[in-house]
C-alpha cells in the first residue's frame, strides 16, 4: 500500500513503539523539522493510513507552533 504523501513519525525513546495520540500515530511531512521540535526522538518515515494518523500540528499543544517552522520564532 503507498500513500503519495511522504510522511514521519517520532519512536519512543524508552518504547521503542510509535508515538500516539488518542490512538492515533503523530505524522509530520517535513522530517527535519521534526528533528528540530523532538532533538532527543528518533523520527522514521512510516506509511500509514490517514485515518490512523494525526498530522503534528493538531496535536494539542502544538497549536502555537506555526508550519513551515521559522526557527527564529525558538530563540
Amino acid at each position: 500500500m503507498s500513500y503519495a504523501e511522504r510522511r514521519y513519525c517520532l519512536i519512543g525513546d524508552v518504547s521503542g513503539q510509535r508515538i500516539t495520540w488518542g490512538g492515533r500515530v503523530i505524522t509530520h511531512t517535513d522530517r527535519a523539522e521534526m528533528e528540530f521540535l523532538f532533538p532527543k526522538l528518533k523520527v522514521v518515515p512510516v506509511t500509514i493510513r490517514p485515518e490512523d494518523a494525526i498530522p503534528l500540528q493538531f496535536v494539542p499543544g502544538m497549536e502555537g507552533i506555526k508550519f513551515p517552522l521559522d526557527r527564529r520564532q525558538f530563540r
